[in-house]
């Protein structure tokens, strides 16, 4: 009888969850249709190194020379779209459309499943519709982007997580599968390059393990996504002649972040007369964000501390909102939803702790340093919210139980009997 309970009852979720991923892609079909579209392999960011994948010559410039200014996951995928366009007489561009719906829904499905971990059944679907319409999270279907293979490999590896925690399965292998997808997750964007440390902290702080096996665990997970990363590492870090942190983009993505107003495409910000003197004098200094920009960015805060401060407080608050072209009508639009999205976060977290035991008190406080090191992350490079969009599943989570509470209060005040005078 029991074993034919939990049969039903994993059929149930598995319904939910196939029920969820059709939603998803849905949403996304729907997306593709009514959003401007923007797909340019041809003078995307990714070129160069996938036009020497296409014409067999690896990541490998004519010269010999790695080309290493992006990790290599989505130059390798991207070629593969190219792949199947010339075997189905087709573009590249179906092919990642097909891809990105594929890679958002199956996102989806993760958060929800992730939710129902510790949550409602009811919280979770609202998690999971609030996830797929997100249009921050969309955004990877309408133009050529890492977003939908990052926010994937993200929210597999943290699912794969939380149920250890919550279930209890501490097997090898899950948590080699947590540091593989990790690994993988560090070289499709090197701003994950700290979320295996993160995991490996929330093994060894949260787990009800002996401490032997939570060291041993997390160990394993750690390691295993070291050496996912290790060849890719140490072939750029021996051609470049220092410990490169998964690519050489990183000081030109600060050296953008901080230029501003001085870049043709984006429309001009209201900055004070001293920020603009200092985003003007970084500007024409490329040549110092190098593999050591610390002296530079160091000088810079010497000679206007105050200045300084307050332009990276207005990047901190942009990471929230902002857009690379720097449209004022776009930011106000994301700043709106963001912020519903966020009072709603607030108000579910208040909601979520009432109820919260320790196990679920961990999962929130492990969630908000994720949030944290994505919003520092995005701070240092382009400040955008686009940056930010792989955390939004975290955050959303919360909105949904926010969401949850505010209707609860709603229907307890309607089914509440009149006052009698």
């Amino acid at each position: 009888m029991e074993r034919k309970w939990l049969h039903s009852r994993s059929l149930q979720h598995g319904n939910s969850a196939f029920a969820v991923f059709l939603y998803a892609a849905c949403i996304s079909i729907l997306f593709l249709l009514l959003a401007p579209k923007e797909y340019n392999f041809i003078a995307g960011d990714y070129y160069l190194q996938l036009n020497n994948i296409i014409h067999g010559h690896a990541l490998r410039a004519a010269d010999g020379k790695i080309l290493d200014r992006y990790p290599p996951v989505i130059p390798y995928l991207f070629s593969i779209f190219f792949t199947l366009s010339e075997i189905f007489h087709s573009t590249p561009q179906l092919f990642y459309i097909i891809y990105s719906v594929i890679a958002i829904s199956v996102t989806t499905v993760f958060v929800y499943k992730t939710a129902t971990l510790f949550l409602s059944q009811s919280v979770s679907i609202i998690a999971s519709i609030l996830f797929a319409s997100c249009p921050f999270i969309q955004f990877g279907i309408v133009r050529v982007a890492s977003e939908p293979t990052y926010i994937m490999l993200l929210y597999a590896a943290i699912y794969l997580l939380i149920r250890a925690y919550i279930k209890r399965h501490h097997r090898f292998s899950i948590f080699m599968a947590i540091g593989i997808l990790s690994g993988l997750a560090m070289l499709t964007r090197p701003a994950g390059i700290f979320f295996p440390f993160l995991f490996f902290l929330f093994i060894l702080i949260a787990f009800s393990l002996p401490l032997a096996k939570r060291q041993l665990f997390a160990c394993v997970l750690l390691l295993s996504s070291l050496l996912i990363i290790t060849p890719w590492e140490f072939a750029i870090s021996r051609q470049e002649g220092y410990l490169v942190p998964l690519s050489t983009g990183g000081p030109i993505s600060i050296w953008d972040g901080l230029r501003f107003n001085n870049c043709t495409h984006r429309s001009p910000l209201n900055l004070s007369p001293q920020a603009q003197r200092l985003s003007d004098t970084i500007a024409t200094h490329l040549n110092d964000f190098n593999s050591n920009t610390t002296p530079f960015l160091k000088q810079q805060f010497r000679q206007a501390p105050m200045t300084f401060v307050r332009l990276i407080g207005l990047k901190s608050l942009r990471a929230w909102y902002g857009v690379e072209s720097q449209n004022k009508r776009q930011e106000l639009f994301n700043l709106i939803l963001i912020s519903i999205y966020l009072i709603l976060a607030i108000l579910g977290t208040f909601s979520y702790f009432k109820n919260a035991d320790r196990q679920k008190v961990y999962i929130a406080i492990f969630f908000l340093v994720i949030i944290l090191y994505s919003w520092a992350m995005t701070t240092i490079v382009l400040s955008i919210l686009r940056y930010m969009s792989p955390v939004l599943g975290l955050i959303l989570i919360f909105s949904a139980q926010g969401l949850h509470t505010l209707y609860k209060r709603y229907d307890s005040k309607l089914q509440s009997p009149p006052h009698k005078v």
